[in-house]
């Protein structure tokens, strides 16, 4: 790296938040530093990926899915060109009824032009034949998929590294330097952005950001010859990864000892609601992981400026949805830092900001 390079902007942090911000705003021609800190066990390491615009316990349509969705889905299918490397997988998530009543709902809505882009009652195909338990049928979730989030931090790092424009460190805040650029750990930019999951609870800068963290406990398991056409979720989601080897996930823990410990209680949860989905006696657990997302207060994403340096920014608070939003999201960033285009308030960090 030339040590005479002022950068537009140094992203602390590499988990989706930052490897999707730093790419939107490098596609703009800006310079873009990555500083991470590198862990071996984050949220975004062991999180699943899985896109789905029919979310919760009542299935209704995501946050702003309509508008996020198609985003998302171009923003993927370009990096994957420009980083040379494939990890976005479009696949229909198949959702059995759980009664008459649940799937004359859903075939009511299906018709509704609110829903039918992304619903539509389906069939499964043979090969699910006594496979899953669905006595009342089911419908298809479109526009959902996954995406393998090691393959893509670990290309965009690859990307940044070549361009010299990564760093393996850790931001000492207390370090920062404020002038008409802004110096950390020797490096010289317009902008820091913090897209440190919640590793943002122990920065003194954004210590008031309201976050309520939660666990989740994923498991990865071998079923022999199980169909992959679709991904399956009814209570736990079952999603094909290789050959035989699918995710199942996720709890999801607001009180909890450790952020980074397996339980025996998420395990049985697991298990218990997948053997309510799938008829299968032989599953061979291979895997059990868990951290904890970075959730704010409201459920909604914090971006934006801190009000008394405004040289330092925010990209966080994504939660069990990172995949999803972060595209979106960091677009809203970018224009906002290219366009002065208003950020919207419902995730605008300095709703938080009391002085």
């Amino acid at each position: 790296m030339r040590e005479e390079t002022i950068f537009d902007y140094i992203i602390v942090g590499q988990g989706v938040a930052g490897s999707v911000l730093a790419l939107t705003l490098a596609s703009s021609g800006l310079k873009v530093l990555i500083i991470n800190e590198e862990k071996p066990n984050t949220s975004s390491k062991i999180a699943a990926g899985l896109l789905n615009p029919v979310t919760g316990f009542r299935k209704k349509k995501a946050w702003l899915a309509d508008i996020i969705f198609p985003v998302l889905h171009q923003f993927y299918l370009k990096q994957e060109q420009v980083l040379n490397e494939q990890f976005y997988h479009p696949k229909d998530i198949f959702i059995p009824f759980d009664s008459i009543q649940s799937q004359n709902d859903w075939i009511s809505k299906s018709g509704d032009n609110e829903w039918s882009s992304f619903i539509e009652t389906s069939e499964l195909p043979d090969s699910y034949h006594n496979r899953i338990i669905q006595p009342f049928g089911g419908m298809s979730i479109k526009q959902s998929g996954w995406v393998d989030i090691p393959k893509l931090l670990q290309a965009t790092k690859k990307y940044f590294t070549q361009k010299e424009a990564y760093l393996s460190q850790k931001i000492e805040y207390t370090q920062i330097q404020f002038g008409e650029n802004i110096i950390v750990n020797g490096i010289t930019a317009k902008m820091i952005i913090f897209c440190e999951g919640t590793n943002t609870m122990l920065n003194p800068f954004f210590d008031w950001i309201p976050f309520v963290p939660n666990k989740g406990e994923i498991l990865d398991i071998k079923l022999e010859n199980f169909p992959t056409q679709f991904i399956l979720n009814k209570g736990v989601f079952l999603l094909p990864i290789h050959q035989d080897i699918f995710r199942c996930g996720s709890t999801y823990y607001n009180e909890f000892d450790s952020p980074d410990g397996v339980t025996a209680v998420g395990k049985k949860e697991l298990l218990t609601k997948l053997k309510g989905l799938i008829l299968e006696n032989n599953i061979e657990i291979i895997g059990h992981k868990a951290n904890v997302r970075p959730a704010v207060l409201g459920r909604r994403p914090v971006l934006g400026f801190h009000p008394q340096y405004p040289q330092l920014g925010i990209f966080n608070g994504l939660g069990s949805k990172g995949v999803s939003l972060a595209p979106y999201f960091a677009k809203v960033l970018a224009h906002n830092l290219l366009n002065a285009t208003p950020l919207p308030i419902d995730v605008n960090c300095v709703r938080f900001w009391k002085e």
